[in-house]
């Protein structure tokens, strides 16, 4: 074991305002980031807690860091910054530096403390060997998560291009082609209605969201009560809300927490992000990819599949007018975001003929089917890595037989 200090190039942390500085300062040089750079955040309103660690890898252009973050430049002679990367982003060195904001958890860490916590140290050649194999697997997590990127922003984009801004109805109108296959062009209206909501496809109607979707609030169990906490039921709130799929969270409730009045969301309901400071920037939405609990800041919405519309239609028109939703976001005295249930219930959802529905729902439910699959693997392989990072430190497995389990597995 070292002490981190052992292992700065510089012997040192520099710490910077963000700011943006001429590129001849002398504070524009020390600040700048280099291939192989860890961060940390200092303070826990940071990249989502205090001593969270990343790694800067591209060097395209000039980065620099600011003051909420601690730069942490290895001495590569000793150690391989994707090696200590891994680590620490393990539980392994997530729990070394909890004992340090546990210390300091209002100040937040410092780069003094950094440089005192004692890590393993494998001779490089073996930091180099591990760090290459927990590298494959981020490679392959990042690839998922490229990919679902790309179908997401599919799903988006056709529904929204097909049903809220009328694109084959338009050019057909204005005798311009679909860019569709024939038999769905076809499916489409050349002209339009005038309707209390709207202008609206000919033979289209409207329907409130209300009136396609069920509501519900979800809830706190106390957190005073350890019964509560601590068993499989994923308790979702804002911070579990990152991707398209609500698979896990943190925070689980027990059956006893479940019973004390939690409210649960059924597998495939949508989970949306109704109050809180994230929704300053974004519209938090995903689907829940089994039965799951969640906080009174999230509604949770299932379809009613009347006229035939699915949680997957619902998704994916949240999706497409997420813009829309931002711009409806009020703001409370204390900074908090809210999205109004009853603007919400009143939004219009157009229904298209009965054979459009059925294609829609043909493209979308393999895209978020697949999306759930690439997220689920990417769990795994997340386990994986983080199962395989203390057994090849330890030299409980071998390099070899490591890089052996990933090609069996096809990685």
């Amino acid at each position: 074991m070292v002490n981190m200090g052992e292992l700065f190039a510089n012997g040192r942390l520099i710490n910077t305002p963000m700011e943006r500085v001429p590129t001849t300062s002398a504070e524009f040089e020390k600040s700048k980031l280099m291939p192989g750079d860890l961060l940390f955040a200092r303070q826990s309103l940071v990249l989502s807690g205090a001593g969270k660690c990343s790694i800067f890898l591209k060097d395209e252009e000039d980065v620099v860091f600011e003051s909420h973050l601690i730069r942490c430049r290895l001495n590569k002679q000793k150690a391989d910054p994707y090696f200590y990367y891994s680590y620490f982003s393990s539980w392994q060195g997530r729990s070394v530096i909890e004992s340090i904001t546990e210390q300091v958890a209002v100040a937040g860490i410092r780069g003094s403390d950094l440089a005192k916590v004692e890590v393993a140290c494998p001779p490089i050649k073996d930091q180099k060997a591990i760090a290459h194999i927990l590298g494959t697997l981020d490679d392959k997590i990042e690839l998922n998560r490229k990919t679902n990127e790309t179908l997401e922003g599919i799903a988006k984009a056709l529904f929204k291009s097909w049903f809220v801004d009328f694109d084959p109805v338009r050019a057909k109108a204005e005798g311009r082609p679909t860019g569709l296959p024939d038999d769905i062009s076809e499916l489409f209206p050349d002209s339009f209605d005038e309707s209390e909501l709207g202008e609206i496809p000919r033979g289209w109607k409207f329907e409130t969201l209300g009136a396609l979707t069920s509501w519900s609030s979800g809830s706190t169990p106390s957190k005073k009560n350890p019964d509560y906490w601590g068993g499989s039921v994923p308790w979702i709130s804002a911070n579990s809300m990152k991707d398209i799929f609500a698979m896990n969270s943190e925070l689980k409730l027990t059956v006893e927490g479940v019973k004390s009045g939690a409210k649960l969301a059924r597998s495939g309901s949508i989970l949306l992000l109704v109050r809180g400071s994230g929704l300053h920037s974004r519209i938090s939405m995903c689907l829940a990819a089994s039965e799951v609990s969640f906080n009174q800041d999230v509604k949770a919405i299932e379809a009613s599949n009347e006229f035939g519309i699915s949680a997957f239609q619902i998704f994916a028109y949240l999706s497409a007018i997420s813009d829309q939703l931002l711009g409806m976001v009020e703001f409370t005295g204390i900074g908090a975001g809210k999205l109004d249930t009853d603007t919400l219930l009143a939004l219009p959802f157009a229904i298209p003929g009965e054979c459009l529905r059925g294609i829609i729902e043909e493209v979308l439910s393999p895209i978020y089917e697949k999306i759930k699959a690439n997220l689920w693997m990417e769990n795994s392989l997340e386990h994986l890595r983080d199962a395989l990072l203390p057994r090849l430190i330890s030299g409980e497995i071998r390099v070899p037989d490591a890089e052996k389990m990933l090609e069996e597995i096809g990685i």
